[in-house]
């Protein structure tokens, strides 16, 4: 059966790596401290979850091999590491972030991770996928920026006690 065209909210978070870890320490823990967040996200109906990694390694190639991507005006991002979470709905998304064990892993300092981040939600569209354009028509913009219609303020009162997401 093809796959079914849904709303999805897709959250990002930029995270940055504290400067006396090396690249291969951060790259464990968040690895390591991924998987432990994963299970509790799926719990909760997280739909896929994702590290992106971006190692000095990775930038190097950029600027060396094809430094004429980095258009006047731009800038190369600075952040070690991109999280990415997608769920159904914002109540999807406050049901992880206020679980209690969710809350144990993620809720305070970690060394090797600044306390720097950045966040984003929007969603996605693909265009191209397993190197086949993708032949379904995307819903409106009205529809589409509509993504958290419907959902309620669960767990926000949480939050504003002091829950730290």
């Amino acid at each position: 059966m093809a796959p079914q065209l849904e709303k999805v909210l897709k959250l990002t978070s930029f995270r940055y790596k504290r400067p006396e870890y090396s690249d291969k320490e951060f790259h464990d823990f968040c690895t390591d401290h991924g998987l432990k967040a994963a299970k509790i996200q799926q719990r909760h109906g997280a739909l896929k979850i994702a590290q992106y990694h971006t190692p000095p390694a990775c930038k190097k190639l950029l600027t060396d091999m094809i430094p004429f991507a980095l258009q006047p005006g731009w800038a190369l991002e600075e952040h070690d590491l991109m999280v990415q979470v997608w769920v159904r709905t914002t109540n999807d998304m406050a049901a992880i972030f206020t679980d209690p064990e969710f809350q144990m892993l993620v809720g305070g300092s970690t060394p090797e991770v600044q306390d720097k981040a950045h966040i984003t939600a929007g969603w996605e569209e693909v265009f191209v996928e397993d190197n086949k354009i993708v032949e379904c028509p995307f819903p409106p913009y009205e529809e589409r920026s509509a993504v958290g219609a419907g959902s309620t303020l669960f767990g926000l009162d949480q939050i504003a006690q002091g829950t730290k997401i």
